[in-house]
């Protein structure tokens, strides 16, 4: 178990550090106008390199490395959200605690003095000063929430687009696709495959009807609809296979039937889920049990005839 948290550490730490290069990007870009032309590939640095005070003056100044640590614990914290439960509370608190540390600045330093001069950065320094660089610094971040809020939408409507121009092909891969998956290990009498795997029962476990359990879930997340399987009007039904803890956790899922469209966005949303433990003679018992998620989408209301 040591090793595999290192591994998913490592793997976590590196998708954070090379997400936040562009966001370091976009947060100094605007200073481009004072660059020195030792920018151009194959180009020598500048004689006299930025000193790292500059620097670090220059990123406090664009809040890039306060905004790069806020997108990485923004990462750390959707990773944890949906991580399997072997991943603990501590593992998580570690894993922010040890990103946080990580002094982005000098990282960043060197890679500054390769292409600005100390007359270069005093010039950007000045410029920032103004009340036109100041504008500038104040409206960078709503200018990034607008830009990102329209390129989201532009690539929904450009997804839907698509989805719905290959809707046929994608429901009759999707039926045969079906059809051929083998069914899954320790869980009798239902077809279907599994998503990354089949999965058996768990040794000691009760095994528990879907609607007994029901009765003891506390806190469920709700699935989030995958926007292609919605413009394609992928809709049904999720049974999933599930090892519930003695605390009320999912412990382990696997998938035994249905649209592989909705498959992924299911387990994300059950993963969150917590229920009451299971009492068996008074003592808390891990449960096998199935889970079904249901998928609709809403018919549009009807247009009035004249």
């Amino acid at each position: 178990m040591k090793v595999a948290n290192r591994v998913y550490a490592t793997v976590i730490l590196f998708t954070l550090l090379t997400s936040i290069c562009p966001l370091l990007g976009a947060q100094t870009a605007p200073a481009g106008p004072q660059m020195s032309p030792a920018a151009d590939a194959g180009l020598p640095p500048p004689a006299h390199p930025a000193t790292e005070a500059q620097i670090r003056e220059y990123l406090a100044m664009t809040r890039a490395i306060e905004n790069a640590h806020k997108a990485m614990a923004s990462g750390i914290r959707a990773n944890r959200a949906t991580s399997a439960p072997y991943f603990t509370a501590s593992f998580w608190d570690d894993m922010e605690e040890a990103v946080m540390e990580i002094d982005l600045a000098a990282l960043i330093v060197p890679a500054y003095q390769k292409y600005f001069s100390e007359e270069d950065m005093a010039a950007t320094l000045a410029f920032y000063k103004t009340p036109a660089g100041q504008r500038l610094l104040a409206a960078q971040p709503p200018i990034g929430a607008a830009v990102t809020s329209a390129a989201q939408e532009a690539g929904q409507i450009a997804g839907r687009q698509v989805a719905l121009k290959h809707r046929d092909e994608i429901q009759a891969l999707m039926k045969s696709s079906q059809a051929a998956q083998p069914p899954i290990a320790g869980v009798a009498g239902m077809g279907g495959g599994t998503l990354g795997g089949a999965m058996s029962s768990a040794p000691g476990a009760a095994k528990v009807s879907s609607g007994a359990i029901a009765g003891n879930l506390i806190s469920r997340a709700d699935p989030v609809y995958p926007p292609v399987a919605k413009a394609a009007h992928v809709q049904g039904a999720v049974i999933l296979h599930a090892i519930i803890s003695k605390t009320g956790d999912i412990e382990d899922l696997g998938v035994v039937s249905g649209p592989p469209m909705l498959q992924g966005a299911a387990m994300d949303a059950v993963r969150r889920w917590k229920y009451k433990p299971y009492l068996l003679q008074g003592v808390p018992t891990a449960v096998d049990t199935t889970i079904t998620v249901n998928f609709t989408i809403a018919d549009p209301p009807a247009t009035p005839k004249n």
